[in-house]
Protein backbone atom coordinates (compact mmCIF):
# COMPACT_ATOMS: atom_id res chain seq x y z
CA UNK A 1 0.00 0.00 0.00
CA UNK A 2 0.98 3.49 -0.73
CA UNK A 3 0.22 6.95 0.95
CA UNK A 4 -0.98 9.05 -1.75
CA UNK A 5 -1.25 12.57 0.07
CA UNK A 6 -1.31 14.18 3.46
CA UNK A 7 -3.80 17.03 4.84
CA UNK A 8 -2.15 19.81 6.65
CA UNK A 9 -1.30 18.98 10.26
CA UNK A 10 -3.68 21.23 12.14
CA UNK A 11 -7.00 19.86 9.64
CA UNK A 12 -9.36 18.60 12.38
CA UNK A 13 -10.11 14.56 11.74
CA UNK A 14 -13.31 15.16 12.00
CA UNK A 15 -14.55 18.44 10.90
CA UNK A 16 -16.27 17.15 8.22
CA UNK A 17 -19.51 15.47 10.29
CA UNK A 18 -18.57 17.50 13.55
CA UNK A 19 -22.65 18.55 13.24
CA UNK A 20 -23.10 14.18 13.56
CA UNK A 21 -21.37 12.83 16.39
CA UNK A 22 -24.55 11.79 19.09
CA UNK A 23 -24.41 8.42 19.32
CA UNK A 24 -20.69 8.32 20.70
CA UNK A 25 -18.24 11.16 22.38
CA UNK A 26 -15.48 13.66 20.67
CA UNK A 27 -12.55 11.80 20.51
CA UNK A 28 -9.00 12.87 22.13
CA UNK A 29 -7.98 16.27 21.72
CA UNK A 30 -4.74 15.17 20.80
CA UNK A 31 -6.53 13.76 17.66
CA UNK A 32 -7.72 16.98 16.15
CA UNK A 33 -4.22 17.92 14.89
CA UNK A 34 -3.13 14.54 13.66
CA UNK A 35 -1.48 14.49 10.38
CA UNK A 36 -4.13 12.15 8.12
CA UNK A 37 -2.38 9.72 5.60
CA UNK A 38 -4.94 8.80 3.20
CA UNK A 39 -3.89 5.30 1.75
CA UNK A 40 -4.72 3.92 -1.95
CA UNK A 41 -4.41 0.48 -2.13
CA UNK A 42 -2.89 0.86 -6.09
CA UNK A 43 -3.32 3.70 -8.40
CA UNK A 44 -5.66 1.74 -10.18
CA UNK A 45 -7.78 1.28 -6.99
CA UNK A 46 -9.11 4.81 -6.43
CA UNK A 47 -10.55 4.71 -3.20
CA UNK A 48 -8.82 6.14 0.19
CA UNK A 49 -8.80 3.26 3.02
CA UNK A 50 -10.38 0.51 1.87
CA UNK A 51 -11.47 -0.65 5.33
CA UNK A 52 -11.71 -4.53 4.22
CA UNK A 53 -8.23 -4.65 3.40
CA UNK A 54 -7.07 -1.97 6.07
CA UNK A 55 -8.04 -5.11 8.26
CA UNK A 56 -5.00 -6.91 7.86
CA UNK A 57 -2.18 -3.06 7.46
CA UNK A 58 -3.97 -1.89 10.26
CA UNK A 59 -1.49 -3.92 12.75
CA UNK A 60 1.44 -2.09 11.39
CA UNK A 61 -0.27 1.34 12.07
CA UNK A 62 -1.40 0.57 15.77
CA UNK A 63 1.97 -1.17 15.96
CA UNK A 64 4.14 2.02 14.89
CA UNK A 65 1.69 4.80 14.60
CA UNK A 66 -0.79 4.11 16.85
CA UNK A 67 -2.31 7.45 16.73
CA UNK A 68 -2.96 7.15 12.97
CA UNK A 69 -4.60 4.21 13.86
CA UNK A 70 -7.10 5.30 16.60
CA UNK A 71 -7.88 8.47 13.86
CA UNK A 72 -9.10 6.66 11.38
CA UNK A 73 -11.36 4.22 13.57
CA UNK A 74 -12.87 7.72 14.49
CA UNK A 75 -13.54 8.45 10.93
CA UNK A 76 -14.57 4.97 10.25
CA UNK A 77 -17.36 5.46 13.44
CA UNK A 78 -18.66 8.96 12.04
CA UNK A 79 -19.11 7.65 8.83
CA UNK A 80 -21.01 4.34 10.04
CA UNK A 81 -23.41 6.45 11.99
CA UNK A 82 -24.20 8.91 8.86
CA UNK A 83 -25.69 7.74 5.78
CA UNK A 84 -25.89 8.83 1.99
CA UNK A 85 -29.68 8.17 0.98
CA UNK A 86 -28.56 9.01 -3.29
CA UNK A 87 -29.57 6.00 -5.04
CA UNK A 88 -26.98 3.96 -7.23
CA UNK A 89 -27.11 0.70 -9.72
CA UNK A 90 -24.72 -1.59 -8.95
CA UNK A 91 -22.35 -3.31 -11.14
CA UNK A 92 -22.42 -6.89 -10.42
CA UNK A 93 -26.39 -6.81 -9.59
CA UNK A 94 -28.10 -4.16 -11.72
CA UNK A 95 -30.09 -3.25 -8.65
CA UNK A 96 -30.17 0.29 -7.43
CA UNK A 97 -29.82 0.82 -3.45
CA UNK A 98 -28.96 3.90 -0.98
CA UNK A 99 -25.01 4.78 -1.45
CA UNK A 100 -24.43 4.51 2.54
CA UNK A 101 -26.97 2.86 4.80
CA UNK A 102 -26.90 3.80 8.52
CA UNK A 103 -24.99 1.97 11.11
CA UNK A 104 -23.29 -0.49 8.53
CA UNK A 105 -19.32 0.22 8.07
CA UNK A 106 -18.55 2.06 4.55
CA UNK A 107 -16.11 -0.12 2.40
CA UNK A 108 -13.88 2.79 1.49
CA UNK A 109 -14.09 6.69 2.98
CA UNK A 110 -14.16 7.94 -0.92
CA UNK A 111 -12.61 9.24 -4.13
CA UNK A 112 -9.60 11.09 -4.42
CA UNK A 113 -11.12 12.81 -7.67
CA UNK A 114 -14.78 13.08 -5.32
CA UNK A 115 -15.19 14.48 -2.09
CA UNK A 116 -13.55 12.03 0.61
CA UNK A 117 -14.72 11.84 3.91
CA UNK A 118 -17.59 13.77 2.84
CA UNK A 119 -19.31 10.75 0.59
CA UNK A 120 -18.17 7.29 1.33
CA UNK A 121 -18.47 4.22 -0.56
CA UNK A 122 -17.14 5.14 -4.23
CA UNK A 123 -17.17 1.07 -4.43
CA UNK A 124 -19.03 0.40 -7.22
CA UNK A 125 -19.48 -3.70 -7.42
CA UNK A 126 -21.69 -4.50 -4.79
CA UNK A 127 -23.44 -2.59 -2.06
CA UNK A 128 -21.63 -3.19 0.68
CA UNK A 129 -24.20 -2.92 3.12
CA UNK A 130 -24.83 -6.45 2.81
CA UNK A 131 -20.75 -7.55 2.71
CA UNK A 132 -20.69 -9.99 5.92
CA UNK A 133 -17.48 -9.06 7.00
CA UNK A 134 -16.68 -5.45 6.91
CA UNK A 135 -18.65 -4.37 10.16
CA UNK A 136 -17.36 -7.38 11.99
CA UNK A 137 -13.70 -5.90 10.98
CA UNK A 138 -14.17 -2.96 12.72
CA UNK A 139 -15.58 -4.86 15.98
CA UNK A 140 -11.85 -6.93 15.72
CA UNK A 141 -10.05 -3.93 15.29
CA UNK A 142 -11.55 -1.35 18.18
CA UNK A 143 -10.78 -4.32 20.46
CA UNK A 144 -7.23 -5.08 19.00
CA UNK A 145 -6.79 -0.99 19.28
CA UNK A 146 -7.67 -1.02 23.20
CA UNK A 147 -5.45 -4.14 24.02
CA UNK A 148 -2.65 -2.49 22.62
CA UNK A 149 -3.24 0.71 23.63
CA UNK A 150 -5.24 0.67 27.15
CA UNK A 151 -7.03 3.12 25.87
CA UNK A 152 -10.01 3.41 28.22
CA UNK A 153 -11.40 6.30 26.43
CA UNK A 154 -11.05 5.58 22.43
CA UNK A 155 -12.98 1.92 23.80
CA UNK A 156 -15.90 3.87 25.54
CA UNK A 157 -16.50 5.61 22.20
CA UNK A 158 -16.42 2.96 20.09
CA UNK A 159 -18.76 0.77 22.23
CA UNK A 160 -21.90 2.17 21.05
CA UNK A 161 -20.68 2.44 17.44
CA UNK A 162 -19.91 -1.24 18.17
CA UNK A 163 -22.98 -1.86 19.09
CA UNK A 164 -24.45 -0.40 16.21
CA UNK A 165 -22.73 -2.71 13.46
CA UNK A 166 -23.19 -5.29 15.35
CA UNK A 167 -27.19 -5.05 16.00
CA UNK A 168 -26.99 -4.66 12.11
CA UNK A 169 -24.69 -7.48 11.20
CA UNK A 170 -27.56 -10.06 13.36
CA UNK A 171 -29.73 -9.56 10.66
CA UNK A 172 -27.89 -12.07 8.78
CA UNK A 173 -28.20 -14.48 11.00
CA UNK A 174 -31.44 -16.22 9.78
CA UNK A 175 -31.99 -19.53 11.41
CA UNK A 176 -31.57 -18.10 14.62
CA UNK A 177 -28.69 -20.43 15.45
CA UNK A 178 -25.77 -18.05 16.50
CA UNK A 179 -23.77 -18.04 13.24
CA UNK A 180 -24.49 -15.80 10.56
CA UNK A 181 -25.08 -16.92 7.32
CA UNK A 182 -23.74 -15.66 3.46
CA UNK A 183 -26.36 -14.82 0.59
CA UNK A 184 -25.38 -16.85 -1.98
CA UNK A 185 -23.31 -14.37 -3.83
CA UNK A 186 -19.76 -12.64 -3.18
CA UNK A 187 -20.87 -10.93 -0.42
CA UNK A 188 -17.08 -9.94 1.52
CA UNK A 189 -14.13 -8.57 0.44
CA UNK A 190 -13.19 -11.65 -2.06
CA UNK A 191 -15.73 -10.13 -4.04
CA UNK A 192 -15.97 -12.81 -6.67
CA UNK A 193 -16.31 -15.48 -4.78
CA UNK A 194 -19.95 -16.88 -3.96
CA UNK A 195 -20.49 -17.92 -0.62
CA UNK A 196 -23.71 -19.67 0.71
CA UNK A 197 -24.83 -20.26 3.99
CA UNK A 198 -22.56 -20.79 7.08
CA UNK A 199 -18.63 -20.03 5.97
CA UNK A 200 -15.53 -20.81 7.95
CA UNK A 201 -14.12 -16.89 6.49
CA UNK A 202 -16.98 -14.94 7.98
CA UNK A 203 -18.84 -17.24 10.40
CA UNK A 204 -14.66 -16.86 12.09
CA UNK A 205 -14.66 -13.48 11.86
CA UNK A 206 -18.65 -13.39 13.51
CA UNK A 207 -17.37 -15.47 16.24
CA UNK A 208 -14.21 -13.56 17.11
CA UNK A 209 -16.17 -10.42 17.01
CA UNK A 210 -18.95 -11.54 19.08
CA UNK A 211 -16.00 -12.78 22.26
CA UNK A 212 -14.39 -9.41 21.80
CA UNK A 213 -17.95 -8.04 22.10
CA UNK A 214 -18.27 -10.28 25.66
CA UNK A 215 -14.55 -8.85 26.41
CA UNK A 216 -15.32 -5.68 25.73
CA UNK A 217 -18.79 -5.32 27.96
CA UNK A 218 -16.97 -6.95 30.55
CA UNK A 219 -14.12 -3.89 30.59
CA UNK A 220 -16.95 -1.51 30.69
CA UNK A 221 -19.54 -3.53 33.25
CA UNK A 222 -22.07 -3.82 30.50
CA UNK A 223 -23.41 -6.76 31.67
CA UNK A 224 -26.58 -6.83 29.89
CA UNK A 225 -24.65 -6.74 26.59
CA UNK A 226 -22.09 -9.16 28.14
CA UNK A 227 -24.63 -11.98 28.39
CA UNK A 228 -26.58 -11.07 25.29
CA UNK A 229 -23.18 -12.36 23.54
CA UNK A 230 -22.16 -14.99 25.75
CA UNK A 231 -25.56 -16.47 24.71
CA UNK A 232 -24.69 -15.82 21.37
CA UNK A 233 -21.24 -17.05 21.42
CA UNK A 234 -22.53 -20.18 22.77
CA UNK A 235 -24.95 -21.09 19.96
CA UNK A 236 -22.98 -19.99 17.62
CA UNK A 237 -19.63 -22.10 18.51
CA UNK A 238 -21.87 -25.05 18.43
CA UNK A 239 -23.57 -24.34 14.64
CA UNK A 240 -20.09 -23.39 13.40
CA UNK A 241 -18.38 -26.75 14.28
CA UNK A 242 -21.26 -28.67 13.50
CA UNK A 243 -22.07 -26.98 10.37
CA UNK A 244 -18.07 -26.52 9.07
CA UNK A 245 -15.76 -28.65 10.66
CA UNK A 246 -15.22 -32.01 8.54
CA UNK A 247 -13.05 -33.64 11.05
CA UNK A 248 -9.72 -31.94 9.39
CA UNK A 249 -10.65 -28.96 8.54
CA UNK A 250 -13.38 -26.21 8.17
CA UNK A 251 -15.63 -26.13 4.59
CA UNK A 252 -15.19 -22.95 2.66
CA UNK A 253 -18.91 -22.71 3.31
CA UNK A 254 -22.32 -25.49 4.53
CA UNK A 255 -23.87 -24.86 1.05
CA UNK A 256 -22.07 -29.33 -0.21
CA UNK A 257 -21.45 -27.51 -3.69
CA UNK A 258 -18.54 -28.63 -5.38
CA UNK A 259 -16.55 -26.29 -4.03
CA UNK A 260 -18.12 -26.39 -0.53
CA UNK A 261 -14.99 -28.11 1.03
CA UNK A 262 -12.05 -26.11 -0.70
CA UNK A 263 -9.60 -24.59 2.18
CA UNK A 264 -10.09 -20.89 2.14
CA UNK A 265 -6.16 -19.14 2.62
CA UNK A 266 -8.42 -16.26 5.07
CA UNK A 267 -10.45 -19.03 7.41
CA UNK A 268 -8.59 -18.37 10.64
CA UNK A 269 -8.69 -14.64 10.23
CA UNK A 270 -10.89 -14.21 13.26
CA UNK A 271 -8.81 -17.01 14.76
CA UNK A 272 -5.75 -15.04 13.89
CA UNK A 273 -7.16 -11.47 15.42
CA UNK A 274 -8.54 -13.16 18.85
CA UNK A 275 -4.75 -14.82 19.09
CA UNK A 276 -3.34 -10.99 19.00
CA UNK A 277 -5.47 -10.21 21.33
CA UNK A 278 -4.85 -13.33 23.76
CA UNK A 279 -8.28 -14.59 23.13
CA UNK A 280 -7.46 -18.11 21.72
CA UNK A 281 -7.38 -20.38 24.59
CA UNK A 282 -9.92 -21.78 27.10
CA UNK A 283 -13.90 -20.19 26.56
CA UNK A 284 -13.02 -19.17 23.16
CA UNK A 285 -10.64 -21.82 22.05
CA UNK A 286 -12.02 -23.07 18.80
CA UNK A 287 -10.73 -26.55 16.43
CA UNK A 288 -8.97 -23.75 13.89
CA UNK A 289 -5.97 -24.70 15.00
CA UNK A 290 -6.17 -27.89 13.58
CA UNK A 291 -7.37 -26.56 10.30
CA UNK A 292 -3.90 -24.91 9.23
Amino acid sequence: MGVRACAEKDAPVLGHVEEDLSPFSLPHDSLLSLTICPVLPGQEYRMYNTYDVHFYASFALIMLWPKLQISLQYDIAAAVVNEDVQPRQYLMCGQTSQVKMKNVVPHDIGDPDDEPWQRVNAYLMHDTADWKDLNLKFVLQVYRDYYLTRDSLYLRDMWPVCQAVMESELKFDTDNDGLIENSGFADQTYDAWVVHGASAYCGGLWLAAVCMMCKMAEVLEDTEIQQKYLDILYKGKEAFERMLWNGKYYNYDSSGSDTSSSIMSDQCAGQWFLGACGLDQGEFETQAEGST
